[in-house]
């Protein structure tokens, strides 16, 4: 794949010849990506050039990046690498940024009895949040363990593969569907779960704990995917505009004989977003996208 000091246009010209090759197999596949530089970019790219992969047989490893953080999590916290849980999270467009919700990472409590016995039960580090404020604010895609990316990897393939997954929760880069509020049509790291050999994401997990909008995680890489008009194999525009903005420019491109369109007091939600996209329609403008109104 594309190395990190080719600029966006050599990506997106290795990725269409990369696809080109995959359209000319006689047999559907499926892409899983190791971890690397731009990984999102690249699924971005590849979904947008391929035919015949289908959008959840095309995912990207990131929970390497989950692995890489333990060594630090245990100095800070004084837990030993054995007893921490290795599950919290891996949010954003990595290659641009990402978030690794690292309090929501489980650990192994030991409390010695009275009768000498040893108590053990399991706790999330939401009392170390200050402590390990350094990871939090970590935003920009480190120097990334070699070893971890391959675990990753073996784990995901494996589940990918078992005939009996273990419906495990994992963070990986997959084709958004609008949950968690991620455009979709965008390849973003989040939960995701396989069901039925897709991997798909997992609206039951809760948000991260830190009050991070996740649009601040993708919210720069948009302007690169509209100019190379990635996403438009799946009716995509990438407009990270305010929401009263974009009302105001409704109500200029709709007719006066129409009813204009009020600021709703809230952001909407995707059955809002659903209903708007109705009203466009309606109005026969030219702008059929899934919209991320902040």
């Amino acid at each position: 794949m594309p190395k990190a000091t080719q600029n966006e246009e050599e990506t997106v010209e290795s990725c269409r010849r990369l696809a080109n090759r995959l359209n000319q197999l006689e047999l559907c596949c499926k892409i899983c990506l190791f971890p690397g530089e731009k990984s999102c970019f690249n699924l971005n790219c590849l979904a947008e050039f391929v035919h015949k992969v289908r959008a959840f047989h095309i995912v990207g490893v990131t929970e390497d990046l989950n692995l890489d953080i333990i060594p630090q999590v245990s100095a800070i916290t004084n837990i030993p690498k054995q007893d921490l849980i290795k599950d919290a999270p891996v949010w954003g467009y990595i290659g641009d940024k990402h978030l690794v919700d690292v309090c929501s990472m489980g650990y192994t409590y030991r409390r010695d009895m009275p009768d000498g016995t040893v108590h053990t039960e399991s706790r999330n580090l939401t009392s170390y949040h200050d402590a390990l404020q350094p990871i939090w604010e970590e935003r920009k895609s480190p120097k990334r363990n070699y070893l971890n990316q391959v675990l990753a990897t073996v784990e995901l393939i494996n589940e990918w593969f078992s005939a009996t997954p273990t419906g495990r929760v994992f963070s990986a880069a997959v084709m958004s569907d609008g949950t968690f509020n991620i455009p979709s049509g965008l390849y973003f790291s989040q939960p995701v779960r396989c069901v039925n050999h897709e991997w798909v994401p997992d609206g039951k997990q809760p948000l991260p704990q830190e009050e991070l909008p996740l649009d601040t995680l993708y919210s720069d890489i948009l302007p690169t995917l509209q100019t190379f008009q990635i996403g438009r194999k799946w009716n995509s525009i990438w407009i990270p505009i305010s929401q009263s903005i974009y009302y105001d420019f409704l109500n200029k491109t709709v007719p006066d004989t129409m009813d204009k369109v009020k600021l709703p007091e809230k952001p909407m939600s995707n059955v809002d977003r659903f209903e708007l996209k109705k009203y466009l329609g309606k109005l026969k403008c030219q702008l059929y996208a899934r919209i991320w109104l902040r």
